[in-house]
């Protein structure tokens, strides 16, 4: 358990938990985390010491991708290696620039030409932009790539089984805020709420291993009061 300011991104957690289990010897092989806590750079160097990183994933979207018949990133077919760009209505003249974003991460920044993409017959469903030339950012090669394949397995039956695992993870946060009154500290300083917090984990622990003793049946999931109004809804 780790207890961290609020004020700190979920995602810079990450490593630092994995630090703390290298060196307890702890280092699981799949590790399930939420992807507050997930990042493509955070798969790649977890897998350096073995570990599979696993959350839902949230493909990278533009501001034209929620609309229907617009282009997403992988039809916008590209060969990264040799930073080559084509448009969807064929090949265009390009500026390549290698930046960084606002969290110091590399990225490839493509700038198709105006010449090219201001008469093109797709404009509308490739930007919104009225003047300006379509941009695409991406990755470097090998997280594209990897991101690439982790939302084709997202998309499978296999996976959302194998996923189902993050289930007992959630329902302990839930017993843990709705129990045990976890969004809550007792005290002032982070040292004293990380006491707090190891005493709570004690406690859910304790908690269970009574229900489990005692042959307490598992608590149902929770019915909201709209949804427990659905059914007599329907019968009046």
């Amino acid at each position: 358990m780790a207890t961290r300011p609020a004020a700190e991104a979920d995602v810079d957690t990450t490593d630092r938990v994995h630090d703390v289990l290298d060196e307890r010897g702890l280092l699981p092989g799949e590790h399930y985390a939420d992807s507050a806590y997930i990042t493509a750079e955070k798969v790649i160097k977890a897998h350096a010491p073995g570990v599979e990183l696993n959350r839902p994933g949230q493909p990278g979207q533009s501001v034209a991708e929620p609309h229907r018949g617009c282009f997403r990133h992988r039809r916008l077919h590209d060969r990264l290696g040799h930073a080559v760009r084509h448009l969807p209505a064929g090949p265009s003249q390009h500026l390549v620039r290698n930046r960084l974003d606002r969290h110091g991460s590399p990225r490839v920044q493509f700038t198709f030409s105006l010449t090219n993409c201001t008469p093109c017959p797709v404009r509308s469903r490739c930007t919104h932009a009225k003047t300006a030339a379509r941009t695409v950012t991406l990755r470097p090669c090998d997280q594209h790539e990897l991101l690439q394949r982790l939302y084709a397995e997202q998309a499978t039956e296999q996976w959302h089984r194998h996923c189902g695992h993050r289930a007992g993870v959630e329902g302990t946060i839930s017993q843990g805020i709705r129990a045990f009154g976890l969004r809550r500290s007792r005290y002032r300083g982070q040292a004293k709420t990380a006491v707090q917090h190891i005493l709570t984990a004690t406690a859910i622990n304790l908690t269970r291993l009574d229900a489990w003793t005692s042959g307490t049946p598992l608590g149902l999931t929770r019915v909201s009061h709209i949804a427990a109004l659905a059914p007599q809804a329907a019968t009046t």
